[in-house]
């Protein structure tokens, strides 16, 4: 049986699979968007008929990505200093997912032809995001009980381009907490984190600040994931972690308060002390209010968008969710 926390967003004609499946951000189950989900049986079955050519797969894999860097590279030449593929697993594995999609949609080789079938007899098939080996985020593929990476070299360049593991040795986790995104971003961006102080009243879902080596800032998390976890728990995760962090230097978020000043939306402009926003969004149960988690996100948007093309703000929404 599927996990409840996918969900078809396509039909498709009768020739091709009957559904792709992705998971739905802010569903109210105990699995979080784009989480790997756990394969059941049923998936393994599934992946010992149709997946078991592994050589194969690997091989269409690697030829999506070779056309996917033909575009990506002249589009995306570098990221934050970092030459391409470097930084880039998002745009790579999405890019990859849309040509593999339209390959099983429209199977053309024997490999494509066993994915139709799998997909087609009910196997899971979509995007997933997480904690990679507890040392970075990475954007990857699930394909039953297969964790495919079509964007393997984006940390260390000298790795293949292409890595297909059982799901469960990828090592690949859903964010557990704010503090655990945080000791990630910390880990893998070499970012400093700070209360978010200059935009208070948008805290209730983006509490942190991140600063870079190179002085860019921005605010986080960009993620479904954590996003979910603070609307099922009532905020309650945004107050505790607001705690633990210090205020910003007011000479490391000159740039955050130039946008504060310039923008007309109300979210962006809005003064006041952080914890009583999360209090007052709590009181009013702004939790089960999904126009104003898209707000928050729009706002979330305009601030990245100031520094998209100058430094790493605009590719930090991991898992695709803005």
């Amino acid at each position: 049986m599927r996990s409840h926390a996918w969900t078809a967003i396509a039909a498709t004609p009768i020739w091709a699979p009957p559904v792709w499946l992705e998971p739905r951000d802010g569903s109210d189950t105990a699995d979080l968007p784009r989480q790997p989900i756990h394969p059941g049986a049923r998936q393994r079955r599934l992946a010992r008929a149709y997946l078991n050519d592994l050589d194969g797969l690997q091989a269409l894999l690697y030829a999506l990505r070779l056309r996917a860097d033909e575009e990506l590279a002249a589009r995306y030449p570098d990221f934050a200093g970092k030459p391409y593929p470097l930084g880039r697993c998002l745009e790579i594995r999405d890019a990859v997912f849309t040509d593999l999609v339209a390959r099983i949609q429209r199977p053309d080789c024997p490999v494509s032809r066993a994915l139709h079938r799998f997909i087609a007899e009910g196997g899971i098939g979509g995007k997933i995001w997480g904690v990679l080996r507890e040392s970075y985020f990475q954007n990857a593929i699930q394909l039953g009980p297969l964790y495919v990476d079509v964007a393997n070299d984006t940390v260390t360049v000298t790795k293949p381009k292409v890595e297909i593991l059982p799901i469960e040795a990828a090592g690949m986790v859903p964010v557990a907490s704010l503090a655990h995104f945080a000791a990630t971003a910390r880990r893998y961006w070499g970012v400093e984190i700070y209360r978010n102080t200059v935009f208070p009243a948008l805290a209730p879902y983006f509490p942190m600040i991140c600063v870079s080596d190179s002085g860019a800032a921005w605010i986080e998390p960009g993620s479904g994931q954590v996003t979910t976890l603070i609307r099922l728990q009532r905020m309650r995760p945004t107050l505790a972690f607001l705690s633990t962090l210090p205020p910003p230097p007011a000479e490391k978020v000159q740039a955050l308060y130039r946008i504060k000043r310039s923008s007309p939306d109300p979210l962006i402009g809005a003064e006041g002390d952080p914890f009583a926003m999360v209090e007052a969004a709590r009181a009013e149960g702004r939790y089960r209010d999904a126009d104003y988690l898209a707000a928050c996100r729009a706002s979330r948007d305009e601030i990245a968008s100031h520094f998209r093309g100058t430094g790493p703000t605009g590719a930090w929404d991991l898992d695709g969710r803005r």
